[in-house]
């Protein structure tokens, strides 16, 4: 929503910008250079590992950033 009410940008995967296309007026073009791929981690502290809300997070978090 920032983006979309700036004149800024963002570099920002392309599964993720487009999902934001059909909910804010933002335009989705290719960088003009090439970016090497980077890992995506997600980290959390013991004592919550087995809690079941964060579970479901991290299980619909990696499902999401999977690589395909």
């Amino acid at each position: 929503m920032i983006i979309a009410s700036s004149d800024l940008l963002a570099v920002i995967p392309g599964r993720l910008a487009q999902s934001f296309v059909s909910h804010v007026p933002i335009k989705v073009l290719p960088l003009p250079i090439p970016i090497p791929p980077f890992d995506i981690r997600i980290y959390w502290h013991e004592r919550y590992h087995y809690d079941p809300t964060l579970r479901w997070f991290r299980s619909v978090f990696v499902d999401l950033f999977r690589a395909k």
